[in-house]
């Protein structure tokens, strides 16, 4: 991970609610074996980040689950030219079963 200097972080307030729905909404139509948990945006110089969190099924593979997080990087970045940075973070989405309880 890169860090991010204090100086050019600027946080996620400053980003239009509607630039974020539609963040949400473009993200929303990537998740059909999970749901967003949290949106987090913030400014980098001019450009903007997104760091996301997925609850996905708990049974899902690895591979399924790096496949759907970098979907959801190249949607956002192909459909929003101003996203310069997108973090997807997994989590298995509570409630389900552990695939090592058998």
């Amino acid at each position: 991970l890169e860090p991010i200097p204090d100086q050019v972080l600027k946080p996620g307030g400053e980003i239009a609610r509607g630039k974020r729905q539609k963040y949400l909404e473009a993200i929303t139509g990537l998740t059909d074996r999970g749901h967003i948990q949290e949106l987090d945006t913030y400014q980098l110089g001019g450009r903007v980040g997104v760091a996301v969190t997925i609850r996905a099924d708990p049974l899902a593979s690895l591979n399924e689950a790096h496949l759907l997080a970098e979907n959801i990087e190249r949607a956002l970045m192909a459909s929003f030219p101003e996203i310069h940075r997108v973090t997807v973070h997994m989590e298995p989405e509570a409630g389900g079963q552990d695939a090592k309880a058998s």
